[in-house]
């Protein structure tokens, strides 16, 4: 005797669980959404203020190196000190007028402010002791913050502080992007 084949009652799935299948990976996708943005808008906030804190290593390094005063300073051309703009900046030997390097931070939304021993002349330097000077002074600490306005309610500012041969990194949450302290 043969045995009875059960006829099989499944051979896939109909329209209409594929169209709700469909509908839930759409709404977990617009939930996630926002969060992927932040995301996103911190990774180019953290960027940034890592591009400046090698840009000011790299000035300590190349002082030392050199045996010579580097400056770092805004420049509207890349390659002399102009300007209080600090999203275009130039790391460069002064008594030789060699540019080391230069950096230009375009992204929508950034802003860069300085503190105020910063920008009494708009340098910060190196000297052969690997010391820092800031300002017109000669102070020995200053600092910049990076900040956006594209976060709220995390912390949407990076204050990038100098003091002496250290740099730091803080975050910081404000009403707006304001000047750091020196």
């Amino acid at each position: 005797m043969r045995p009875i084949a059960m006829p099989s009652t499944s051979r896939g799935a109909s329209l209409l669980e594929l169209i709700i299948a469909l509908v839930v990976v759409a709404v977990l996708a617009l939930g996630a959404f926002p969060s992927f943005r932040a995301l996103t808008e911190r990774n180019r906030l953290t960027s940034a203020a890592n591009e400046f804190v090698s840009v000011i290593q790299l000035a300590r390094a190349e002082a030392i190196r050199r045996n010579r005063r580097v400056e770092i300073c805004p420049s509207v051309n890349q390659s002399t000190c102009a300007g209080n703009d600090w999203t275009r900046i130039v790391v460069r030997v002064p008594s030789s007028d060699d540019v080391v390097r230069s950096l230009r931070i375009e992204q929508d939304g950034l802003q860069v402010s300085v503190s105020t021993n910063v920008a009494d002349n708009h340098r910060i330097a190196f000297g052969p002791d690997g010391l820092a000077r800031v300002g017109s002074t000669n102070a020995a600490q200053g600092s910049l913050s990076v900040c956006t306005d594209r976060l709220s309610g995390e912390p949407f500012l990076r204050d990038i502080a100098v003091s002496a041969s250290r740099v730091s990194v803080t975050e910081r949450t404000d009403a707006t992007c304001t000047t750091p302290a020196n």
